[in-house]
């Protein structure tokens, strides 16, 4: 039997049975991983957690989850629809995208840094659109540099999702404003490239 203890973020939580819950969690050891948790009443596992935890794998590959800290319930984003929406987006992307025990720790750094600057107060309809893009760009599904884009947005456009895909500093990225039609074209497009 292998153990892993290691940090993530909770993605879904499901009853399985009447006393144990199916996790999906994303970490940056094993990245996605779906495991059986048996809560206790002072531990409940909520999606948008920053948790660590004990794994073990059984022989027949399926993980148990043994242990289980919170490190951080990210309150902030539950407290405003909008910000809960925009981190629920997010979460939702990394889920459809990546592929269960392929590590990804750049991913997984990029997402608890977004997650942390939405709870900081930063503008979340912006760092949501930036996240996806940039996950695009990690997954090789979409080169900025390319035409592609260009084909869908206006050049104008264009240049603002490539800004969004490669800008550094986050105070660089809130002095962007998107409307709302570009907004939804970015989120349309992200599904467009997860699709083909």
């Amino acid at each position: 039997m292998r153990e892993i203890r290691t940090e993530g973020i909770i993605l879904s939580s499901d009853w399985l049975r009447e006393r144990e819950r199916l996790l999906r969690i994303f970490t940056p050891l094993e990245g996605v991983v779906v495991c059986a948790f048996y809560p206790k009443k002072t531990s409940q596992p909520n999606p948008l957690s920053r948790v660590e935890i004990l794994l073990t794998q059984k022989q027949d590959g399926f993980f148990q989850c043994q242990e289980f800290t919170t490190i951080s319930l990210y309150l902030e984003l539950r407290k405003k629809f909008a910000h809960l929406q925009a981190a629920a987006r997010i979460l939702r992307a990394i889920e459809v995208s990546q592929w269960k025990h392929h590590p990804a720790p750049h991913l997984y750094k990029l997402l608890v840094s977004y997650l942390e600057e939405m709870v900081l107060g930063g503008s979340v309809e912006i760092l949501c659109a930036s996240f996806l893009l940039k996950l695009l760009k990690h997954e090789g599904l979409w080169n900025p540099f390319t035409s592609i884009a260009t084909k869908k947005f206006s050049e104008e456009e264009a240049n603002l999702l490539l800004f969004l895909t490669e800008v550094k500093s986050y105070r660089q990225l809130h002095l962007v404003s998107l409307s709302t039609e570009l907004k939804k074209k970015i989120s349309h497009f992200f599904e467009d490239c997860l699709e083909n």
